[in-house]
């Protein structure tokens, strides 16, 4: 079966985002799952789709969560401007403000980047999967791509969760892009349930994979 590639609705309906290869997008099958998505987000932000693995998509459908950690992914609709030019200066200018930080390419045998896997890993060793979950802080591990129009890096977020009573921090392998095409600004994310240093090269890979479908369905003009 081939996989529906979805517009991006607004001043450039040509925007053809295709959902990450065996990943079902969920915003449009459930208004609760596309509140969800969004919250936290800025008014301005556009949710272009939430998708998850089919299993996962069945259970929330059915139950209204799911009950196992499982990969996410997600796009943002960030920015519209006037103009391709006025788009290119804002999107430098974000790319400029992010390497101040987060400038060094991503290398799993860079010690220190080993080091954080470890803490990590020991870290996962004590969750609890059954309590709530929010983000609580990052752990950024180095770029990705560095182009004209993508600029993505590879991390690992925090999550604190908490049952009431207790309070424990619980990891994941962040892959994120942020992208332009002609007018418009977006984010592309791939989150897996961090437990080991193969999760973060799972999403490297998936997020890698799927900004060159997107581009390969978006060719800059």
């Amino acid at each position: 079966l081939q996989r529906p590639i979805l517009p991006i609705l607004g001043e450039a309906p040509q925007l053809r985002v295709p959902p990450p290869e065996g990943f079902v997008e969920a915003a449009g099958l459930s208004d609760v799952i596309r509140a969800r998505a969004l919250a936290g987000e800025l008014p301005s932000v556009k949710l272009i789709g939430i998708y998850y693995q089919t299993n996962t998509v069945a259970q929330l459908l059915k139950d209204g969560y799911y009950s196992s950690l499982s990969p996410v992914c997600k796009v943002l609709l960030s920015g519209e401007y006037s103009s391709v030019s006025e788009s290119r200066e804002a999107f430098l200018t974000l790319v400029k403000n992010a390497k101040k930080e987060q400038g060094t390419p991503f290398d799993p045998k860079n010690p220190a980047i080993q080091r954080i896997f470890k803490n990590y890993e020991n870290a996962r060793r004590i969750i609890d999967p059954n309590i709530s979950v929010k983000a609580s802080g990052m752990s950024f591990l180095g770029t990705l791509l560095d182009q004209d129009s993508v600029y993505a890096g590879s991390m690992i977020v925090t999550g604190a969760w908490s049952d009431g009573q207790s309070q424990l921090n619980l990891p994941f392998a962040a892959s994120c892009a942020w992208m332009r095409i002609g007018k418009q600004q977006f984010q592309v994310a791939v989150v897996y349930p961090f437990y080991d240093a193969t999760n973060v090269a799972s999403a490297n890979e998936k997020l890698l994979e799927w900004v060159g479908e997107i581009e390969q369905q978006n060719p800059q003009k």
